[in-house]
C-alpha cells in the first residue's frame, strides 16, 4: 500500500503547450494500453484491472481544492493505493478482458508520462521507470471510451514528501493553458457521470 496526492483533469480539446513539454523531453515514456474499470457508485473507490493487475484505490480525507498556477485550479485527492498481481491465467480476468462484462469499462489510454524530482536543490525530470523517494509524476493522456476521444492531464505526488513544484517547472510544463475546476474530476467521479447519462454536463465544460 502506498499514499498519494493527485490533481485531475478531463477535457475534449488538446493542449498543445502540455503536449509540446512532453515531446521536447527524451525521456518522457509514451504508453498504449486499454484499462477496464469496475463500474462504481461510490467514488471514493475505485477498482480497475491494468495489465494482469488489480488495482484499488480509496480516498482518504476530504476532497480538497488548489492551483497550481493562476490559470489552472483542480480538486485535490488523496489516495490509498494497493495493487495485486493477477497474472496467472484466470477465467474472470480473460472474460473482462474480452469485453464479457458491462461492469468494466474499457478506457484506451496513449499516455505520455515524465517524472519530477528533486536533486542538489533542483527540480528535475527523470524517466517514469526510475525509482526515487519522492516526486511528481506527471501524466498527459488521449483517452478512448465508447470510441470517444478525450483528454486528461494529472499530476500525482508520492513518497517521503510532498515534492513542491515551483513557478518556473510549472510554467515549462503547462505554458498559457488554462484549466478551470470545473474539469478537474478522479477518474471514478469522471466515469460514474459518463455512464450515468451526465455526459452532456461534461461536454460544455471541456
Amino acid at each position: 500500500m502506498h499514499r498519494t496526492k493527485e490533481m485531475r483533469w478531463f477535457f475534449k480539446r488538446d493542449r498543445e503547450p502540455i503536449k509540446s513539454w512532453f515531446n521536447s523531453l527524451a525521456l518522457v515514456s509514451n504508453e498504449i494500453r486499454t484499462d477496464f474499470y469496475l463500474r462504481m457508485e461510490n467514488e471514493d473507490l475505485g477498482v480497475k484491472l491494468r495489465d494482469g493487475n488489480i488495482e484499488i484505490k480509496q480516498r482518504i480525507g476530504p476532497r480538497g481544492s488548489d492551483s497550481i498556477n493562476s490559470n489552472i485550479w483542480g480538486y485535490c485527492d488523496s489516495f490509498d493505493k494497493w495493487s495485486f498481481d493477477c497474472k496467472q491465467k484466470n477465467p474472470l480476468l480473460s472474460k473482462i478482458v474480452g469485453h464479457e462484462y458491462e461492469e468494466w469499462i474499457p478506457v484506451e489510454k496513449r499516455r505520455k508520462v515524465a517524472l519530477l524530482t528533486k536533486e542538489d536543490g533542483e527540480i528535475i525530470v527523470r524517466p517514469w521507470e526510475e525509482e526515487v523517494s519522492f516526486g511528481c509524476q506527471v501524466e498527459y493522456a488521449e483517452i478512448f471510451i465508447e470510441k470517444e476521444k478525450w483528454f486528461t492531464f494529472a499530476l500525482e505526488w508520492f513518497g517521503t514528501e510532498c515534492l513542491k513544484l515551483d513557478s518556473e517547472s510549472i510554467s515549462d510544463i503547462v505554458g498559457d493553458t488554462r484549466l478551470n475546476i470545473r474539469l478537474s474530476r478522479s477518474y471514478t467521479n469522471f466515469l460514474m457521470n459518463y455512464n450515468l447519462g451526465q455526459r452532456n454536463k461534461l461536454l460544455p465544460l471541456a
